[in-house]
């Protein structure tokens, strides 16, 4: 296939332009991540970690809407780790759901 000088100039800066685009998205990344690292790491003082006996999808959505996540490998029935704020213990108390600290 016979191409245009037009053609032949694009193609040969395509993979220029591919290594400045890629130079240009991981610095941007580098500097986003670098502000993050500014702000320092998350405190949780006055949280608690609580394994909680999940028996019902009752349970489980209780806990969804008490603590912001969970800290167990999987999520379902049974017993799984869940982080509660200071501010949310006693509606996780009033709940019912059993649970330990």
């Amino acid at each position: 296939m016979l191409h245009t000088g037009w053609f032949n100039r694009l193609l040969r800066c395509l993979p220029e332009a591919t290594c400045a685009i890629a130079l240009a998205a991981t610095s941007a990344g580098a500097l986003a991540q670098d502000d993050n690292e500014s702000e320092g790491p998350d405190r949780f003082e006055g949280h608690a970690v609580v394994r909680a006996e999940i028996k019902t999808i009752r349970d489980l959505r209780t806990m969804f809407a008490v603590s912001p996540d969970c800290w167990s490998e999987s999520e379902g029935l049974g017993s799984l780790d869940f982080r509660i704020p200071p501010d949310r213990m006693a509606a996780l108390q009033k709940s019912g759901v059993p649970m330990r600290f």
